[in-house]
């Protein structure tokens, strides 16, 4: 069950907990989780970064990306959308210290929660 009162550190915890979109992850988990997108040809579609601190999560307005991908992307695409999720995770954690991701696959031709 996922715990609200902490942060991951395995970027796994996001699948085997049903995270997508609510799930706190460390900069290292969801740099790895980009990774494992990208492998897996998933979408990494919004990153919310924020503090960390004495069990609360404080979303920060400067910390917010947005994929600009649409619904013909190719692999090749995907792939350049999540290395710039990356990177994003990367500038961030000087700053924040954690992290929220959205995940999407497609389906049908449509972008859908993976």
């Amino acid at each position: 069950m996922l715990d609200h009162s902490r942060v991951y550190n395995n970027y796994l915890d996001f699948f085997h907990l049903n995270g997508n979109a609510i799930i706190k992850l460390t900069p290292s988990a969801a740099i790895e989780l980009c990774y494992f997108c990208t492998e897996n040809n998933l979408i990494v579609g919004y990153i919310e970064g924020g503090i960390w601190r004495n069990k609360l999560f404080q979303a920060r307005i400067d910390c917010i990306w947005g994929s600009s991908l649409s619904s013909n992307s190719t692999k090749s695409s995907i792939r350049d959308n999540n290395r710039l999720a990356i990177k994003f995770i990367k500038e961030e954690s000087d700053i924040h210290n954690a992290f929220i991701l959205t995940i999407f696959r497609y389906k049908y031709n449509r972008m859908i929660f993976a």
